[in-house]
């Protein structure tokens, strides 16, 4: 048994289960003090739980969680409001019955881990073992070993108040966990700076030059020799984890000692190391990103350690190393170790369960445990409930419907039409076993047990084939081990999937059954057509019906889109927990009615067609002339393939209107500061400070500059921001003062806007009027409301919201008005991403402000101290970061300090994305310290970076080989009933080219009737789906609807030129004649 722990905070929320509630705040308000005095510890606070809920209250410090819980929890009463417990209202209660509330009804955690402030810590960890009955030295015994091996034992006689929170913590996990296991503990860095040998011996350690305090362009340094530098990351454990944690060494041995490591093989590659050679790792400074290490970075940044290779693990996906605890083990307990979240590993005999999980959940950690996820997985009943996303669940329930709709509607029109053939085809047999005495029913069921035994064994066949292809794709695409891949496979869904494909051949078979059972002996003995079904099809009532039929689908699909689309929905954060609204069930079943008609529509629309056929054409030659009226007579066979076409190019092109559509939506909802196929940004990988980071750069645009030729390159700065921990460790005032130092700058909306104004994070700008000059903003919910991301910088101590660069480094930017946007900078302007801050007069006001370290009384923080406002002429680019201006211009409003974010370069023009690939590939081949981004979205399906152009791709490659199967079945199952009629053609006198015309023609026949309303039924749903994800503000807009009109015209001429190209193959004259018999 094994289980990996580490410190963090769940974010969890409750879930309306609808059962009565054990606890009602109503308008709670608790209050100390009067007068002056007087301070609102928690102001109308209202919650509802019921049984079987989890529920986090998650907020800044001083905002009263702890006053609530005093509440809940019957330690307090209200100034006002109620607090009601099984329906009782603690208020009207005395002390003592309060009491026997809390006894009976109320179980508290409190703050300080829940540890006995009587009891010394070894006290408190066996104080549960001896309530078992254990006996006391035993429990003592066991007790010590516990905080042996949470990593303080030397506590043990400490009571809680002599502890820290970081030890008070590991107290009570040693309290929690199985008492025969053992706790090995373990650290993990963030990214390091690795590098070959060095002035360090095995085991050394420094402090080297503090960096990164350096705003300006002075020069500086690390103390760092970069050359051949990669980046690393390095994990630390105690002995006996050490064994269980690292990978199996290929080369060499496992470390004896803190002086040694082992590294992953493509280190080892990266750097030319060898067993026996020096590693340093050298410690950043601290950006402020914090992750599940914590304050790892900061603890460890600008120092240095070496260590002798002792071995290579065969590793090649990863830069790391594994040795025991020194360096980062050290330097946390100097640091005090306040802040780093602490990870261990649990072995032994007994497994840690889903109750000691939920223990340690309230203590702030997260536990995996093997047996949690395996033999003691909880029920439901068990598990943490969780509230419902109820627009992605919408979108769920639309996109596994649609998906299934589509595929089940492909696949019965890829078999229906084999079927349809198999049936006329052995017509003159069924009519054989009717004159002997079979009726209509035999008949239907002797093609319904054909559709069954296909349905079955295709069922079988493709689930054997579906987890194969999972064992056999799931490492490469989901990273995960061929032992994990079972885990992945939804097995109870496979049964489902065998019924589904049983379900689908019985309805494939279901048309051709049933004209089976009613065809007419006499004329299927004599391998005839039916003449009452040719008169009944032939008849001025039944092409009525038919068009009548058409339209009324095509209409009620019509009636669908445009009541989805004026069906008011409701903003989705004001619906109930764990339930949908009912606009949004009545929007989804509208869009899925849309769908369900306009494709039956369809079907009726190509029946339409050919009938069309056997009454036009006349004047045409005479292979068309005959293909029309095969078309026509023939529409059994006709109909089902020109339906199978229709329906694969419809589901091929309605996929590529959608995937254009939600690259064009995540592109109006980002920001990019290059733009072009010969532009990008080169920024430091591992920022230190701004002289090494220029360096850095400098010399990597040397080396790129040997393969691909540079014309130009520039810097960008940004504002810096306040020194990551730098605040927490001053106070109230020194806090502020350094605050003032790091001003920033934001424009201002022209018009603005109250959901602006009031920092309301329910709404904000729509995203229309931030890309549209002439657009009037407004206020949007969230969902659909104008948050850009910032694409292509990714330094975390720098305020990417203002960029500082000269006009010449934005003529390197690539937009199309960058020339305009570089002189306006040039002469003191200013340069703006959204529309809506650019005035009519073409202005943009400034807004200069700071942050400060005082909070609200209720707790929240204080919003920044406006210290200045100024207004300058600017430009508008599209697309760009929200506001650039130069040095010189952002001086003169008071900011000062800058943080270099990398340089703006120009590559000499060539035709296509060659040169960003290529730069792509020397980047992550050659130079680990430096990043290069460009535009992100190359075409409308997609970026077509080479990382990613497969998978961006093979979507649409697969879709439009499966309608070229489609169309290629579809022929030839069409071509296999006409091989008699082309040989009676060629006995008579047909010449080879003739029948080679007679078949194309047939093919193009059904290729225009079946690819192009294939083509406008996709695009038309395609434009309705992107127009309800824009109704109801699905994630985001939805401004445009992008079909990827290259895309779909390589759809359109590839299914066209490969179905007649089939046809051109097959249609060659029969080297036999076949003679038909009338009796």
């Amino acid at each position: 048994m094994a289980a990996a722990i580490n410190r963090a905070m769940p974010s969890l929320t409750c879930l309306d289960t609808g059962e009565q509630a054990i606890l009602t705040i109503v308008d709670a308000t608790r209050t100390h003090g009067d007068g002056a005095r007087r301070v609102v510890a928690l102001s109308h606070a209202n919650l509802i739980l019921r049984s079987g809920e989890f529920v986090a209250v998650m907020g800044p410090s001083g905002s009263g969680k702890s006053t609530l819980l005093n509440l809940a929890g019957g330690l307090d009463t209200p100034s006002s409001g109620k607090v009601l417990v099984e329906g009782r209202d603690l208020a009207s209660l005395n002390v003592a019955r309060r009491a026997a509330i809390r006894r009976r009804s109320i179980g508290y955690v409190f703050q300080d881990f829940n540890l006995l402030p009587s009891l010394n810590a070894i006290e408190n960890v066996s104080f549960p073992l001896e309530l078992d009955g254990w006996p006391i030295s035993k429990a003592r015994k066991a007790a010590l070993e516990a905080l042996r091996e949470t990593g303080v034992a030397e506590l043990a006689l400490r009571r809680p108040e002599d502890m820290s929170g970081g030890q008070a913590q590991r107290v009570a996990i040693a309290a929690i966990t199985p008492d025969q296991d053992a706790l090995l503990r373990y650290w993990d860095s963030e990214t390091l700076i690795a590098t070959a040998g060095g002035d360090l011996q095995p085991g050394d350690q420094i402090q080297v030059d503090a960096a990164g305090a350096d705003t300006t362009d002075s020069a500086g340094s690390s103390g760092a020799d970069l050359d051949g530098a990669v980046r690393a990351k390095l994990r630390e454990t105690e002995h006996d984890a050490l064994p269980l944690l690292m990978p199996p060494v290929a080369q060499g041995a496992a470390p004896q000692d803190a002086t040694q490591a082992v590294i992953s093989a493509s280190l080892a590659e990266q750097l030319h190391l060898n067993v026996g050679d020096t590693l340093t790792l050298t410690a950043p400074p601290f950006q402020g990103a914090y992750s599940t290490n914590g304050r790892i970075g900061a603890v460890l940044q600008n120092s240095r350690r070496a260590w002798r290779i002792s071995g290579i693990a065969d590793v090649t996906s990863t830069l790391d190393a594994w040795t025991y605890s020194g360096w980062l083990k050290g330097m946390v307990e100097a640091d005090g170790g306040n802040g780093v979240d602490a990870h261990y590993l649990l072995v032994g005999s007994e497994p840690l369960t889903w109750a000691q999980v939920k223990r340690l959940n309230m203590l702030q950690v997260i536990a995996v445990s093997r047996h949690v996820l395996t033999d003691g997985y909880p029920n439901a009943e068990e598990r943490y409930p969780r509230q419902i996303d109820v627009q992605q669940q919408l979108m769920q329930m639309v996109s596994v419907t649609v998906t299934a709709f589509l595929g089940i509607a492909l696949t019965l029109f890829l078999i229906t039409p084999a079927f349809a053939v198999s049936a006329d085809q052995s017509r003159r047999l069924l009519g054989l076993t009717a004159a002997c005495g079979a009726d209509g029913a035999d008949l239907r069921r002797t093609m319904s047990f054909q559709g069954l035994f296909i349905g079955i064994s295709g069922g079988m066949i493709g689930i054997i084939a579906g987890i194969g292809l999972s064992y056999a794709a799931a490492p490469a695409l989901k990273g995960a081990y061929v032992h994990e891949v079972a885990g992945m496979i939804p097995w109870t869904m496979l049964p489902l999937a065998a019924l589904t494909a049983v379900m689908i051949g019985l309805a494939a078979t279901w048309m051709p059954a049933h004209r089976v059972s009613r065809m007419n002996v006499v004329d299927a003995l004599k391998d005839r057509s039916d003449n009452g079904e040719r008169n009944r099809r032939e008849s001025r009532l039944y092409r009525v019906v038919t068009a009548i039929s058409t339209a009324a689908l095509l209409g009620a699909a019509v009636a669908c889109v445009m009541g989805g689309l004026a069906m008011p929905m409701p903003e989705f954060g004001d619906a109930d927990y764990g339930s949908l609204p009912a606009e949004a069930i009545g929007a989804q079943l509208l869009l899925i009615g849309a769908i369900v008609f306009s494709f039956a529509g369809l079907i009726q629309l190509i029946r339409l067609i050919a009938q069309s056929c056997e009454r036009h054409g006349t004047l045409l030659p005479l292979a068309v002339r005959m293909g029309l009226r095969d078309a026509g007579e023939h529409h059994r066979r006709f109909v089902p393939a020109a339906a199978a076409i229709a329906v694969s190019v419809a589901v091929a092109s309605y996929a590529l209107t959608m995937t254009g559509s939600l690259i064009a939506n995540d592109r109006s909802n980002a920001m990019k500061v290059v733009h072009g196929h010969s532009h990008a940004v080169v920024s430091p990988e591992v920022p230190i400070d701004n002289a090494v980071d220029r360096a850095v750069v400098r010399s990597a645009l040397n080396a790129i500059s040997d393969d691909l030729p540079v014309t130009a390159h520039q810097p960008v700065y940004a504002l810096a921001e306040v020194p990551p921990e730098t605040v927490d460790k001053l106070n109230v005032a020194e806090a502020n003062e350094l605050m003032r130092r790091f001003p920033n700058a934001a424009a201002r909306l022209a018009t603005p806007l109250d959901c602006i104004t009031s920092s309301d994070p329910d709404r904000g700008q729509d995203v229309a009027s931030a890309h549209n000059p002439n657009a009037q903003p407004y206020c949007v919910g969230a969902s659909r409301s104008y948050r850009p991301s910032y694409r292509g910088l990714t330094m975390i101590n720098a305020d990417f919201s203002v960029l500082i660069m000269s006009g010449d480094a934005m003529r390197l930017s690539g937009f199309a008005n960058a020339d305009k946007a570089a002189d306006m900078l040039d002469q003191g302007g200013v340069v703006v991403g959204n529309a809506a801050t650019l005035r009519k007069d073409g202005t943009v006001d400034l807004e200069i402000s700071h942050s400060h370290k005082a909070h609200n009384p209720d707790g929240s923080s204080a919003p920044d101290v406006v210290t200045g406002s100024a207004s300058k002429p600017g430009v508008w680019v599209d697309g760009f970061f929200p506001l650039a201006m130069s040095k010189e211009t952002a001086q003169s409003l008071g900011l000062t300090a800058f943080r270099y974010v990398g340089d703006m370069v120009q590559f000499a023009d060539a035709p296509g994305w060659g040169t960003l690939d290529k730069l792509r590939s020397i980047i992550d081949d050659r130079l680990p310290l430096v990043n290069g981004t460009s535009q992100s979205y190359r075409y409308s399906w997609g970026t077509g970076d080479p990382s990613s152009m497969l998978a961006e791709l093979l979507p649409f490659v697969l879709l439009m080989l499966l309608a070229i199967a489609a169309t290629v079945i579809s022929l030839l199952l069409a071509h296999i009933q006409i091989i008699r009629d082309l040989a009676t053609m060629h006995a008579v006198g047909a010449s080879p080219g003739f029948l080679r015309r007679f078949t194309l023609a047939q093919a193009a026949i059904m290729l225009a009737a079946g690819t192009p309303t294939g083509m406008v039924t996709g695009l038309a749903l395609g434009i309705f789906h992107v127009a309800w994800y824009r109704h109801i503000g699905y994630d985001g807009a939805w401004l445009d609807t992008v079909p990827c009109w290259d895309l779909q015209a390589a759809l359109l001429i590839g299914v066209t030129a490969m179905g007649l190209g089939v046809a051109w193959l097959v249609a060659r004259p029969s080297h036999k004649l076949v003679r038909r018999t009338l009796d």
